[in-house]
């Protein structure tokens, strides 16, 4: 004998069966005709993940208040989002985020160390660019964003010389260290008398 279902519970299921199938489609990264697509360069490598943070308005975008944040996965040094429904004015950041913890790591200045991106190609090289810079309309054509991740340049200065400085260190004790034991090597020569003869 099989149950009848009330009209009601038929309209939960088949709202829920969308709920899934749109899930569905954006976990498996179908697009649709509606998607905005946000590809992400500049990876130095695949480890870890990006976050992208999208900003609906100038007052989220300057708290640093992300309306939505996607993570998704990098691949031969890309990734790519998409954002379905978007209509009105937006900004987007994304970093490379390389433990997993979906947190971005920033000196005590606010100067983010991870490799970090924005919307329309904006930079400030110290601090987040301004809303004006990084925002863009939902509806420009084609319906793409293309954030290219940077580095602060006193952060690639500082990672070069923690890398670096010991790196330079360690050759110049090992050439001193082959010095000194040539030096032990080597045989003594004796004096030589001077004759006035």
């Amino acid at each position: 004998m099989t149950k009848k279902l009330a009209p009601s519970a038929n309209r939960k299921r088949l709202i829920t069966s969308l709920g899934a199938a749109l899930l569905a489609a954006s976990i498996s990264g179908v697009a649709s005709a509606e998607d905005f697509r946000i590809e992400i360069k500049g990876f130095a490598d695949d480890i870890g993940q990006v976050v992208v943070q999208l900003y609906s308005s100038e007052i989220s975008y300057r708290a640093d208040v992300p309306n939505v944040v996607v993570t998704a996965p990098i691949t031969a040094r890309t990734s790519s989002v998409q954002f379905p429904n978007l209509n009105g004015s937006y900004a987007i950041a994304a970093f490379h985020d390389r433990d997993g913890d979906g947190i971005p790591s920033n000196l005590p200045l606010g100067v983010p160390i991870n490799p970090t991106g924005y919307s329309q190609g904006a930079w400030n090289g110290m601090s987040r660019p301004a809303w004006d810079a990084a925002s863009f309309s939902s509806d420009i054509e084609p319906p793409i964003q293309l954030i290219r991740l940077r580095i602060n340049a006193v952060v690639a200065f500082a990672q070069m010389i923690a890398v670096g400085l010991p790196a330079l260190l360690a050759v110049f004790l090992g050439l001193a260290v082959v010095r000194g034991v040539r030096r032990l090597l080597k045989p003594q020569n004796p004096l030589k008398e001077n004759s006035n003869d």
